[in-house]
């Protein structure tokens, strides 16, 4: 049986100091050291990147793509020391900088996160959903975001899937006449109150998943909301 820890949406930034809740997950890591590790995307923020903020020169000041890959970089090696296997999933803000060579694209083959990052496993968005390690369990960054997205991703998709992107604990399962299945929406490791939304209050949580893969493909998924940074598992509190 392999253990699989879940990590979305971060969206970190080398000058913006990292949420509790994002530290407190990789106290987890490193305690857990599961056999697979997925940063399911949105892991980097790159605002600086957004069309949004094209004319925002003030949210853009200070910002660089190389402090951002090399803070990413020390992200990694920390991580590589307390899993096996290592998967990182392309989420919608990773892609704005796919999306920037589309409109530069003399810088093709240079602005790869994949090669900035010397990552063995990078999954583009467009190549996902992703099988975890051969099971029925797959993971996705997610493009849905209505106020029931885990039971309409399920319904799209039909297989059992781990999505980010809304920020949002949540979980739908199914159930046909031979197989169960199952949506698990996991909550994000950043700001839930972040100073852009001008004091409007998103409906965000904080969490990360941890997944059991068994030997016959099956699975148990456990999807962990952190209340004021706080989550207990196996006996022991984590904060």
């Amino acid at each position: 049986m392999k253990k699989v820890i879940i990590l979305s949406d971060a969206h970190l930034e080398h000058n913006v100091k990292p949420h509790r809740s994002y530290e407190v997950a990789k106290t987890f890591v490193k305690t857990e050291k599961p056999d697979i590790l997925v940063l399911n995307g949105d892991m980097l923020d790159f605002s600086y990147l957004s069309t949004y903020n094209e004319a925002k020169a003030q949210l853009k000041e200070g910002k660089r793509l190389q402090k951002d890959i090399e803070m990413m970089k020390r992200e990694l090696d920390f991580y590589n020391k307390y899993c096996k296997k290592l998967i990182y999933l392309e989420g919608n803000h990773e892609g704005r900088l796919s999306r920037r060579v589309e409109t530069t694209p003399e810088y093709e083959g240079v602005l790869s996160l994949a090669k900035l990052l010397d990552l063995d496993i990078f999954v583009p968005e467009i190549e996902q959903p992703y099988r975890i390690d051969n099971s029925h369990l797959f993971a996705m960054h997610g493009k849905n975001f209505s106020i029931y997205y885990c039971a309409n991703t399920l319904k799209q998709y039909g297989i059992n899937l781990i999505v980010g992107h809304t920020h949002r604990v949540q979980t739908f399962t199914s159930r046909t006449y031979d197989k169960e299945l199952g949506c698990w929406g996991l909550g994000c490791l950043c700001a839930m109150n972040p100073e852009y939304l001008n004091g409007k209050m998103p409906q965000w949580q904080n969490g990360i998943g941890v997944a059991y893969l068994h030997p016959n493909r099956n699975f148990t998924m456990n999807n962990l909301h952190m209340i004021s940074n706080t989550f207990q598992w196996d006996g022991r509190t984590f904060k």
